[in-house]
């Protein structure tokens, strides 16, 4: 199959989906972005083109349309910050250097995070998740190419050791934790070392406000257990 026809066939099943959602049939899909319109004849002309749910150069193979404005904006300014950040991070850490949390500014590489969860649930799930207003600040987030909104940075968890048990580029599950409903979207990032990341995400029936103010105030309750559980386990090994 050559790659044109792939995304042919891309643009087609999205036109169903899009139809679907719509009540109608459709003869243009939406950037899942932006939502401007395209018919396949973007296919050609480059303003519909491919974009790899993960970055391609951190191991992504999976991909989805967007238009060609979201995809180079977001790959000059989203994009390229994380690939910068994991290649640094492989770097070896100077002798009494401060930690990777505090060296590197994760807020910043959080729109391409953002970016890859957003698309991987687009591609598992259509249009009728992201066209709900459960999903407007993460794309206003993403349009704007910013940091995400302070009030999102608890949607997102980090694994800044190497994760080799995490062999999918991009795994969807419904999350079981929280009153309201979300999908936790897992991705593997690979730069050399394999690194793995976690975003919770509303679903198209969420209220995505309640659901930042509770996944927020578990991490709260949590945090002060698991220090208090790391300073028992440095005090068991101190006195063995």
């Amino acid at each position: 199959m050559t790659v044109r026809e792939f995304k042919l066939n891309l643009f087609n099943r999205l036109l169903q989906d899009l139809g679907r959602v719509r009540g109608s049939s459709a003869s243009r899909i939406e950037c899942p972005i932006c939502f401007s319109a395209f018919s396949r004849s973007a296919l050609d002309s480059g303003n519909l083109t491919l974009e790899h749910i993960v970055p391609e150069s951190l191991g992504g193979v999976t991909g989805t349309l967007t238009c060609r404005a979201c995809n180079n904006h977001l790959g000059s300014n989203a994009d390229s910050r994380l690939v910068e950040t994991l290649r640094a991070l492989n770097r070896p850490s100077p002798r009494g250097a401060s930690s990777a949390a505090e060296r590197f500014p994760f807020r910043d590489i959080q729109p391409s995070v953002l970016k890859s969860a957003y698309l991987a649930v687009f591609h598992e799930k259509g249009y009728a998740q992201i066209l709900s207003p459960a999903f407007d600040p993460i794309r206003e987030s993403l349009r704007g190419v910013l940091p995400a909104p302070q009030c999102l940075d608890s949607l997102f968890s980090w694994n800044l050791e190497p994760a080799t048990d995490v062999r999918d580029e991009f795994h969807i599950r419904e999350s079981a934790d929280y009153s309201e409903p979300a999908w936790i979207v897992t991705l593997r990032l690979k730069r050399k070392t394999v690194r793995a990341c976690a975003v919770i995400l509303p679903r198209a029936d969420s209220d995505v406000g309640r659901l930042v103010a509770e996944v927020a105030k578990v991490r709260r309750e949590v945090s002060p257990r698991v220090r208090e559980q790391m300073k028992k386990e440095e005090g068991r090994f101190e006195t063995a």
